[in-house]
């Protein structure tokens, strides 16, 4: 990223944005208030954490992780079809990266090349695989990969 873009804390007034960046990346998106209650959970004992990722003065992606007792779990992660291959996913992984001290796990769609190569240059491992963890928007089920980063 350029110098003049930036990383900001996520907070739940970000909500509609974060919704329609959903929209453009995946088939089945999350509504805004589901990004509004899980931005306003602050105070449980396993807090949402996250950044948005602003180019050019434009919100071009965010990572959204739920900090729990021995682990960080990314929620989603995505970036804008415009923005993408800019290096702003890999701005956003390493930012999370480098503000937790706790393995991160994910789970991502065995058939997402594009995210595993991501996640496989930031040193995550696959270990498991959950069989037919997503439905598409026809319904037709994909498993996932588990990945693990350690600190």
């Amino acid at each position: 990223m350029l110098r003049n873009d930036k990383i900001l804390p996520l907070h739940v007034a970000q909500s509609p944005f974060l919704a329609l960046i959903h929209q453009e990346c995946f088939e089945k998106p999350w509504e805004e208030t589901f990004f509004a209650t899980l931005l306003s959970e602050e105070q449980t004992i396993c807090p949402v954490v996250g950044w948005l990722a602003v180019k050019d003065e434009q919100p071009a992606g965010f990572i959204l992780a739920r900090n729990q007792i021995t682990q960080t779990e990314i929620l989603t992660f995505c970036v804008r079809p415009f923005f993408q291959k800019q290096g702003i996913g890999a701005c956003l992984l390493e930012h999370l990266q480098s503000n937790t001290s706790h393995p991160l796990l994910l789970e991502v769609a065995v058939d997402n090349q594009t995210a595993i190569s991501l996640y496989q240059r930031h040193k995550f491992e696959v270990i498991g695989n959950r069989p037919q963890y997503y439905d598409n928007c026809q319904g037709a089920p994909t498993s996932a990969h588990v990945m693990r980063y350690r600190t």
